[in-house]
């Protein structure tokens, strides 16, 4: 049998004996009704930071536990799905000035945190005097601060006043998340009483969301629909779920089962094979399409680093024939087939980011993506390298191509070495880990090669390439001790983030083009030209090698929630995992968005009885509605009972096991047995009729009890065999009945 049928099998029989819930149960939690909780799995092994909720720590945080959706709330969202900017927690913003260098923002009246508070201008305030300027490169968005903003002012309790030190046309992108990009501020009376922000775990989190966190573990997170949420008054919102639920599975196949089985609604992480192996036998799935890419867009391509601070990747040709090597397609079909398509760019393929990629520069400079393995042979040759006699390439300098490190998921990590060792280049395999050694090491540029994510544009280009600016890889310690600044910081120095300019690449004339850039807008001609440039510059100097596009690749279930966000319904993005995912679960009263409680319908009671096959039977419809059958003569059927007395009155079914062939011999033995019983018992009237008459002779008598003993042993032997043969007749009937099952 094939693995798609063992797997439709194994569907088929969940399906069947599917029990509707009334209530799900948490370890040791107590119940929570499983038709008003949403329930998602965990999208990454077990969270080392578990209990980790401050958004200004920058290392792997809580993305996938619900705090970035549910609990924080942004100025404004970016809808990537439609490209609609929902004003939020801000009512609105404008530019002071011409140059782009004064910034107003006005805040909701009658927002307030889960612990009562109202969110005003002092919590903006604070957020970038007291956190983002004071503490610099040590906080997440701290770099960024230090080079833009020159002060924030309170001008009333509703309005604030960003003044920058440069002209910035794309200041509402500083409060705007498309991912989750965007800068949070933090509730003022809270982190005014922390001592060291970066120490600050923010364990027992508060927010401006819609849902509080009442559980967390390792394992396991709880959200809870605050009913004293500010949007229920002040927008005429209202939480669709009463609880979320972040729930974490050991495996993806454990995961599948659970979404199966009903215990989960959310998944996340099936390849396109395993969608195709659902479809069929799984009525309630549902994915952003049902037709190949099945996947929306994910805003993160995959992509490959190296480390551009050592040798030889320190060498542009090099990283550009590494490039060449790649077949981009190859190591998707290998990562998620069927999420989406080959890498394109620096950044996701959202049509308002690649009217941005010019296609004369293309013709001219080539891809940025290109697959030539003959052409990457071409430059290495042409720098002085030279394949030995085990095809290993040995550098000008007499550095041999090997030991080197993967860093990635095992599926794309190996496929891209398999790869490059056919090209000559020797690597091994790391699994990538979420811990916080991971990502320092990361910081510090202690790698080789790391396959991951390109995290940038999502509303405007300037964010991918202000990731390669060279900013993000000053020595910041050296900075902070002396005020000297150390363009790049050496190996082994930590650079302000794993998610900036991760290849360590310096190239001080794209930085240049980048500031540039940033002050005029992207569409503009100044910016068109610049934006030219700066493709010119990436495409000859390969910073990093974009793979596959990739694919938010979740999976929903109807079983209890429906209308979720899809291709034909793109009401938001169908990713759990970014902050738009809010809107999944929010919604006014009679709108067309956010998911719905599916109604519960009690079906009629189906009394199912068991009856035989007493010839074939060919597939019907069953009473329930569901197939039945075909059947052969002497199948044992459970079917409706409706059905069963239909095919009984018809004489093609039986309450009773019919009798196989092969007892038929043995029925007429017994029938023998019984017949030769009743001789005996006719013989033994007989028998005492003449004892009655032999009073007068006793020899007669003597004799009639001899020949009467005879008659006694020959029917106490027969007796015995008929029992006999009673049991094995019994056995024989079990034993084909067992088969039959």
């Amino acid at each position: 049998m094939s693995k798609l049928g063992r797997f439709s099998g194994l569907v088929i029989v969940l399906l069947l004996f599917l029990a509707f819930q009334p209530a799900l149960r948490v370890g040791a939690q107590e119940e929570y009704p499983r038709e008003k909780t949403l329930v998602i799995a965990f999208p990454h092994p077990k969270n080392p930071n578990w209990d980790l909720f401050n958004p200004f720590i920058p290392v792997w945080w809580a993305y996938d536990i619900g705090s970035t959706q549910f609990m924080y709330e942004y100025l404004a969202y970016g809808l990537l799905s439609n490209g609609t900017i929902v004003p939020w927690l801000a009512t609105g913003w404008e530019f002071v000035d011409e140059e782009y260098k004064e910034f107003r923002i006005y805040l909701r009246e009658g927002v307030h945190w889960s612990d009562g508070v109202p969110f005003t201008a002092d919590d903006i305030v604070f957020t970038v005097k007291d956190i983002l300027l004071k503490y610099g490169p040590e906080v997440a968005g701290g770099s960024w601060a230090l080079e833009w903003i020159e002060d924030a002012i309170k001008e009333d309790d509703y309005t604030v006043l960003i003044k920058w030190k440069k002209p910035n046309p794309r200041a509402w992108m500083w409060i705007t998340t498309g991912i989750i990009s965007a800068q949070w501020f933090a509730p003022k009376h809270i982190f005014e009483t922390v001592d060291d922000i970066t120490e600050f775990k923010f364990s027992d989190p508060i927010g401006t969301g819609p849902y509080k966190l009442k559980y967390k573990s390792q394992e396991l997170y709880i959200w809870e629909k605050d009913p004293n949420w500010w949007a229920r008054e002040v927008l005429g919102y209202e939480q669709i779920p009463d609880y979320i639920v972040f729930k974490y599975y050991p495996s993806k196949e454990a995961g599948m089962m659970a979404l199966l089985n009903g215990e989960i609604d959310v998944l996340r992480g099936l390849t396109g094979p395993e969608i195709e192996m659902l479809k069929p036998t799984f009525p309630n799935l549902v994915v952003w399409s049902l037709e190949k890419p099945y996947y929306f867009p994910d805003p993160c391509p995959r992509t490959l680093y190296v480390n551009c601070q050592k040798y030889p990747f320190n060498n542009p040709k090099v990283r550009k024939a590494i490039s060449l090597f790649i077949d981009k397609l190859a190591v998707q079909e290998a990562a998620e087939p069927g999420a989406g398509a080959g890498a394109k760019y620096a950044w996701a393929t959202y049509p308002g980011l690649m009217k941005y990629v010019f296609d004369d520069i293309v013709e001219e400079y080539g891809s940025y993506v290109e697959y030539n393995p003959e052409k990457g042979h071409q430059i290495l040759e042409s720098l002085g390298w030279h394949r030995d006699a085990d095809g290993v390439y040995v550098t000008e300098n007499g550095t041999r191509m090997e030991g080197l490190v993967i860093y990635g998921g095992a599926d794309p990590a190996s496929a891209i070495q398999l790869q490059l060792a056919e090209n000559g280049i020797m690597c091994t395999v790391k699994p990538t880990t979420h811990d916080p050694a991971f990502f320092a090491a990361w910081r510090a540029g202690l790698w080789d090669i790391i396959v991951g994510w390109e995290c940038g544009s999502s509303l405007d280009p300037l964010d991918t390439y202000m990731n390669f600016h060279a900013k993000h890889i000053i020595n910041w310690t050296l900075y902070k001790e002396t005020g000297q600044i150390e363009w790049i910081a050496p190996i082994g120095v930590p650079t302000d983030s794993h998610h900036h300019n991760s290849m360590r690449w310096l190239n001080t004339t794209f930085s240049e083009l980048v500031d540039q850039l940033a002050m005029v807008p992207s569409d503009s001609p100044e910016g068109i030209e610049i934006l030219r440039q700066l493709q010119i510059i990436i495409t000859q100097e390969q910073p990093t090698i974009p793979v596959w596009q990739g694919g938010s690749n979740v999976v929903m279930s109807n079983l209890y929630w429906t209308n979720w966000p899809t291709k034909e319904n793109p009401y938001t993005g169908p990713d759990i995992h970014w902050a738009y995912a809010k809107f999944w679960v929010v919604a006014r009263p009679g709108s067309p968005y956010g998911i719905k409680p599916v109604e519960v319908v009690t079906p009629p009671t189906v009394t199912y009885v068991t009856v035989y096959a007493l010839t074939d039977i060919e597939a019907f419809e069953g009473a329930d509605g569901k197939t039945y059958g075909p059947f052969s003569t002497g199948d044992l059927m459970v079917i409706p009972k409706d059905d069963a007395d239909r095919l009984v009155a018809e004489g093609l079914a039986s309450t009773t096991p019919p009798v196989p062939p092969e007892l038929e011999a043995i029925a007429s033995s017994i029938t023998e047995a019984l017949s030769k019983l009743s001789g005996m018992e006719t013989s033994l009237s007989d028998i005492s009729t003449r004892l009655s008459s032999m009073e007068e002779s006793m020899t007669g008598l003597s004799e009639s009890i001899n020949a009467l003993s005879g008659q006694i042993g020959t029917m106490v032997s027969t007796t015995t065999a008929l029992s006999v043969v009673i049991i094995i007749l019994i056995i024989v009937d079990i034993a084909l009945t067992l088969r039959k099952k």
